[in-house]
């Protein structure tokens, strides 16, 4: 199956402040770390990216198994993870459509269309109006 990429939701400045983030989170763990290649080494790094995505990627691929699942059904995981690594900038990982949330779909169809998703969220429930039988007047009808 393979990963696509969706819209960018996050401007230049986001993304080196998350990718800051990322490498902070993970500094102790990876510091004398030049390429990835171990898994665990995968596994942190998706950990820590999930964790700075502004909540865009679903923090149910975080944890142990998850990433390492996540990797073995999108082989090309790996390679994107190294490379991003390499170049300390997590941008394209985070905007794979493998791990978003349906509320980052939400956003995003919703900034296609030119919605704004909060007010839309905000707004009152319309229930859908049910249309009133027309009347029959006297002359509609048969007389025996």
């Amino acid at each position: 199956m393979p990963l696509e990429s969706v819209p960018d939701l996050f401007d230049d400045a986001t993304h080196n402040e998350l990718d800051r983030a990322v490498e902070k989170a993970i500094e102790d763990d990876l510091a004398d770390v030049s390429d990835l290649c171990a898994n665990w080494q995968y596994v942190t790094v998706i950990n820590a990216i999930i964790e700075y995505s502004n909540g865009t990627l679903d923090k149910k691929h975080t944890g142990l198994e998850p990433p390492k699942n996540l990797i073995k059904t999108h082989e090309e995981l790996r390679a994107m993870l190294s490379s991003a690594w390499r170049r300390k900038s997590y941008r394209e990982i985070r905007n794979l459509g493998a791990c978003l949330t349906i509320r980052t779909r939400y956003y995003i169809l919703a900034n296609e269309l030119l919605f704004d998703p909060p007010a839309i969220l905000k707004a009152p429930r319309q229930e859908p109006k049910t249309p009133t039988p027309t009347s029959t007047t006297s002359t509609d009808t048969l007389e025996g």
